[in-house]
């Protein structure tokens, strides 16, 4: 199976905290280069060896100084800062080149002068091989960080970690006392805080490009970055103290050599299984949000196959509205259009009157259309107003009958009505609530049959008052109860259906009885069994407050 390529994912905190390291890093190096070239101004083996026995070089701190700057200065002015790791690697160099060959180029005394015997120095005033070779990668480095090819950063960046394992070499040997290390001091003598500057320095030269390479990975936001965060100074600073602390023990007699190797090995085995706890309860964290996102990319793909689908029913809806608008608009027009052009060609005069009546059935029809859908659009905008006053209910009632009675009659259907005579008034907009009950009766004679019967009753319920209009016509599936209130929505949403109308009516009565503070309900039996509205509007004295604007326009989403 080929490997994934990796991409790049950089944490813009760790980033920032990298170049902070880098910049701290150069600073402090300088202010130990400047504290020592000032102990060898004032001659004071004190601060040249800053309370040691072994004291660093005049070279040596003139190379931090040049390192240093040249850190800080990397990003500004690349030119200078290859410049000063060219001088630095330049004293490394040739002072390999004195340990190599006994010779003496006169560079180690250019400055300030040394006696001779100085401890862990092979002659006077030169440093050692470890910081000299130190210091030349570090040049090197220097001259590869300027550079914008990945290959260079990387290679700088490994010469980076070589300089930091001399130096920790270094300091390892320092702590511990390893005469076999600290006794060739031709080649490993070195001061404590020269060995901690170059640890430093080499820290500081591999975090101060975060773009390519090992530190990319380091920086990166994903669970190779967040382990190697986690565990690299753990993993680095335990096994030094632990092992300096055995050696406390062994030098104050607490036990011997044989004791020492079974507590560091021992300490050596915690510190590798809590560092494979660490990294497992890491990978476990990064799997666990994997699959949380995971989860949250199938809830995402769920909620937008769910949006497709409603817009896709939406269009449907809007497709089929369009067709039933335009055959219910077309229907009357025709009539009207046709009956003028009878008119037009000059009919009869006994005919005028019946015209007339035609285009006027028809002019009112379209009018009653375009009402509705003027409502609906008010109602979708949150402009309905209502207006309250003191009703009698009954009568609105009685007045709807009346008017509904002569298409009843002449269909036939029966029509019958219970009013409960202790019913009183209610606080409402008598015109519409004329409305709201106009559209329950019609509908109920519309899709009752010839032959059927419709009742109507009124009840007064606590302090509400209850209209039931009932009828034994086509009712609805249990399917079609959750739209039957929606705009737009019928049961048989084709052009060629046996009922008319938009299927407004009963969207428009939801809202003005909600806007009422009532509630209407409907149910059936099913297909064939009738339907029964149920319609509860709060009586004098239990009147809501007025609705706010965005009350209106809830109201009208929830249809």
């Amino acid at each position: 199976m080929p490997a994934v390529e990796w991409e790049p994912h950089p944490d813009p905190r760790s980033e920032t905290v990298a170049q902070r390291i880098a910049t701290a890093c150069g600073v402090l190096i300088i202010a130990v280069g400047t504290i020592v070239l000032a102990g060898w101004i004032w001659n004071d083996v004190t601060v040249t060896g800053l309370g040691a026995d072994v004291t660093m070089k005049t070279n040596t701190a003139v190379a931090f100084l040049f390192c240093g700057t040249g850190l800080i200065i990397r990003r500004r002015a690349p030119g200078l800062a290859v410049a000063c790791g060219v001088v630095a690697a330049t004293i490394g160099g040739l002072t390999i080149f004195e340990h190599l060959t006994g010779w003496s180029l006169g560079i180690d005394q250019a400055l300030f002068t040394e006696p001779s015997g100085a401890a862990n120095t092979a002659s006077p005033n030169r440093m050692g091989l470890i910081a000299a070779t130190s210091f030349v990668l570090a040049g090197v480095t220097l001259v590869l960080l300027s550079r914008q090819s990945a290959a260079a950063v990387e290679t700088a960046q490994r010469i980076s970690v070589i300089g930091i394992v001399l130096a920790l070499l270094a300091l390892s040997g320092l702590m511990y006392g390893a005469t076999q290390i600290t006794g060739m001091v031709s080649i490993t003598g070195i001061a404590w805080h020269s060995a901690a500057s170059l640890l430093l320095l080499h820290l500081g030269l591999l975090a101060s490009r975060t773009d390519y390479g090992l530190m990319a990975r380091f920086v990166s936001n994903g669970p190779e970055g967040t382990m190697l965060r986690r565990q690299a100074l753990p993993v680095t600073l335990v096994p030094f103290m632990v092992g300096y602390l055995i050696l406390i023990g062994v030098n104050a007699s607490l036990f011997d050599r044989g004791w020492s190797l079974s507590l560091l090995v021992m300490a050596l085995i915690v510190l590798l299984w809590v560092t494979i706890w660490g990294t497992a309860w890491s990978l476990e964290q990064t799997d666990a949000q994997r699959r949380r996102l995971e989860r949250g990319v199938d809830q995402l793909l769920i909620r937008e196959r769910q949006a497709r689908d409603e817009a896709v029913r939406a269009n449907r809806l809007k497709d089929q509205f369009i067709a039933t608008l335009s055959h219910e608009l077309r229907t009357p027009l025709n009539v009207m259009l046709g009956w003028t052009k009878i008119l037009e060609s000059g009919t009869r005069p006994d005919q005028h009157t019946r015209a007339a009546a035609v285009v006027a059935r028809n002019g009112r029809l379209l009018a009653r259309l375009i009402e509705d859908l003027l409502d609906v659009s008010r109602a979708a905008a949150g402009q309905f107003e209502v207006t309250r006053g003191s009703v009698s209910f009954n009568t609105l009632v009685q007045t709807a009958i009346d008017a509904i009675n002569p298409s009843a009659a002449a269909k036939p259907v029966r029509l019958e009505a219970d009013l409960d005579p202790r019913l009183g008034t209610i606080e409402a907009d008598a015109d519409r609530l004329q409305q709201v009950i106009n559209n329950l009766l019609s509908n109920a004679v519309k899709f009752t049959p010839a032959g059927g019967s419709i009742h109507v009753r009124t009840t007064a319920v606590s302090t509400n008052a209850r209209l039931e209009v009932s009828d034994s016509g086509i009712g609805f599936d249990r399917s079609f109860a959750t739209h039957i209130f929606q705009p737009f929505r019928q049961a048989d949403p084709s052009t060629r259906r046996e009922y008319g109308g938009l299927g407004l009516g009963l969207s428009i009565a939801k809202h003005l009885v909600e806007l009422h503070g009532g509630t209407i309900t409907a149910v059936s039996e099913g297909r064939g069994r009738g339907a029964r509205f149920i319609v509860t509007l709060p009586a004098v004295g239990q009147t809501p407050p007025r609705p706010t604007p965005a009350d209106v326009a809830s109201a009208v989403e929830s249809t």
